[in-house]
Order: C-alpha cells, then sequence, then structure tokens
C-alpha cells in the first residue's frame, strides 16, 4: 500500500528525495520478485510492531547517501521520523514491461516499511491496495476473482474492488520473445549453412594442397578409415574453434547487456553444450566429402598429381 494524499517528505541529513513509500509486509520480496543487495527483509515482528526500519532502493541510496556503497545502519526521515536502514534493494529494470505497456516511475525510487507505519502516516487504517502471488499464471484470473469475493463478503459489499494481474504482459512477452526465438533460429541456422560450406571449401583445399602427404600415407599402409578420420577430426576442429569463439562473444554481449539492461542474458550449461554439440556435428558434415575423397585416392595417382 502506498500513502494517500501528500507525498511524504523524505530526508537524510540535507539532502532530499522523492522516493515513493510503501507499506508491506514480511511476504512482499517473494511475492514482487524482489531480492536485496545487501541488508536483510523486514520481519513480522518489526511490522506488526511498528519498529521504524526500512529497506530502500538503489535510487534512494544514491540519492540519500552519496559515494556510501552500503548504507545499512544509518538513518532517513520520513515525514519527521526517524528509520533505520536495514535493506538495500538489487537494482531492477521494467524497460521490457514498459515497452509492452505497463505504466509506473523508477522501480529503484522506493522506501518499502511496514505497512502499519504507512497507515499512520496517512492517519487511518486503510489499505488502498493488495498484492498477491498466484500458483501459475493460468490460475491468475481466477485467484484474483476470490480474492475479491473474499473482500466482499467480508465486508458485507461496503467496498468496490479492481483487480489486474500480469497475465497479459507475460502472454505478450512471450508473444515477442517466442518471435524472436523463431528469428533467432532461422539467423543461426542461415550462418550454419555458410559456415559449413566454408568449412567443407577448407578442407577441400587443405585435401588438394596435401596430395602427396595422402599418397605417402596410403603408400605406407595407412587405412583408407585412418585417412578419413583425420581429415574429419580436423574437420570437427575447426568448428569447435570457431564454437567456443562464439561463446566467448556471445557472453561478452550478454554482459555488455546485461549490464545496461538487468536482464540476465547468459546461456547456460546446457545452451553451452548444445552450441558445442551443434559445431561437432557441423564439422561432421562439413569435412565428410573431403575426407571421403582424401580416402579413395590411390597411392600411385596421388604421388603422381602432387
Amino acid at each position: 500500500m502506498t500513502p494517500n494524499g501528500q507525498q511524504p517528505i523524505v530526508q537524510a541529513g540535507n539532502r532530499y528525495s522523492n522516493a515513493q513509500v510503501t507499506g508491506v509486509n514480511s511476504d512482499f520480496l517473494t511475492i514482487n520478485n524482489d531480492q536485496l543487495r545487501a541488508g536483510r527483509s523486514l520481519r513480522d515482528v518489526e511490522v506488526q510492531n511498528r519498529r521504524p526500519v526500512a529497506m530502500i532502493g538503489e535510487t534512494v541510496s544514491s540519492n540519500l547517501f552519496p559515494g556510501i556503497s552500503n548504507p545499512l545502519g544509518r538513518s532517513l526521515r520520513i515525514s519527521g521520523r526517524e528509520y533505520k536502514v536495514i535493506g538495500v534493494l538489487r537494482s531492477k529494470s521494467r524497460d521490457l514491461l514498459t515497452s509492452i505497456g505497463s505504466s509506473g516511475g523508477d522501480v529503484n525510487n522506493r522506501i518499502l516499511v511496514g505497512y502499519p507505519l504507512v497507515q499512520a502516516l496517512n492517519g487511518n487504517s486503510d489499505i488502498s491496495y493488495l498484492q498477491a502471488e498466484a500458483e501459475s499464471v493460468e490460475t491468475a484470473e481466477a485467484a484474483t476473482g476470490q480474492l475479491k469475493g473474499v473482500l466482499s463478503r467480508r465486508y458485507q459489499g461496503v467496498f468496490e474492488y479492481e483487480s489486474s494481474t500480469l497475465a497479459s504482459y507475460i502472454a505478450t512477452t512471450d508473444n515477442i520473445l517466442g518471435g524472436v526465438t523463431v528469428i533467432g533460429i532461422i539467423a543461426a541456422s542461415s550462418a550454419l549453412i555458410v559456415g559449413a560450406i566454408g568449412v567443407a571449401g577448407i578442407m577441400s583445399t587443405a585435401v588438394a594442397e596435401r596430395t602427396r602427404e595422402i599418397g605417402i600415407r596410403a603408400a605406407i599402409g595407412a587405412h583408407r578409415r585412418h585417412i578419413m578420420i583425420q581429415f574429419i577430426a580436423e574437420s570437427v576442429f575447426i568448428c569447435l574453434i570457431g564454437g567456443f569463439i562464439g561463446l566467448a562473444v556471445g557472453l561478452l554481449i550478454g554482459f555488455v547487456l546485461n549490464f545496461f539492461t538487468g536482464f540476465p542474458l547468459f546461456p547456460g550449461i546446457g545452451g553451452i553444450s548444445i552450441a558445442l554439440c551443434v559445431s561437432i556435428l557441423v564439422g561432421l558434415v562439413a569435412g565428410y566429402l573431403p575426407a571421403r575423397r582424401a580416402a579413395q585416392m590411390k597411392p600411385v595417382d596421388a604421388l603422381r598429381d602432387s
């Protein structure tokens, strides 16, 4: 819940902040998918006993405590009352939600305190809104209806309730990410085909330039499968080098995007394993025909042509 009416005055020393003061309970961080960069969350006893402690966002921390990386234990004042900082929220980004229609200001410019303290600021015991977590996206609308029904029965229809869920935003996000995935698969497939053709060309050139070597190996007793394995292994090695370079570049790009957007864009172990397996597969496919041609060379012809 948030204070109604005039924005409370937030200050620390001679510095002021226009941060949004929100009243929460001890479950808020889990429900809102928030994490702490430092410190701890509110405790039930602190909420119920109206203890003046607060968790602050990164913007509030930089505005009120500039140059201090860890403001835990420091004090700020909200409408004249002193609060102790017990936690600093990890920075969040709403860029994606904003791009698909969700409104809101700087999500990092907020202060979280126990909701009874906000009720005291308002001079009443009202709660302006409730925030809850459903078991799944599919049950969110039904859960919202059930919650409104419980409140209506409890207060005998005195109040009217409005509700909204993130289901529509999640559906829109899934559609966007699905489209990006399709485009990515098409682009990756095209790149793999071009890469395979390039590696096949390299291996064909290698076979042509190493005809004498192939002839000598065949003449001294090398089996066709040995020659074939040699060139396929070289093809796989080339593709693996390309795969590792691609992973390194991808990780670097993911790190840069994560730094600027806050979104975790790093591949997991499964993704890295799949990428390397695809590199090996491309090497096998691209090197097969050149290796087969090298294995089928007759020693006399190979030595004569060299």
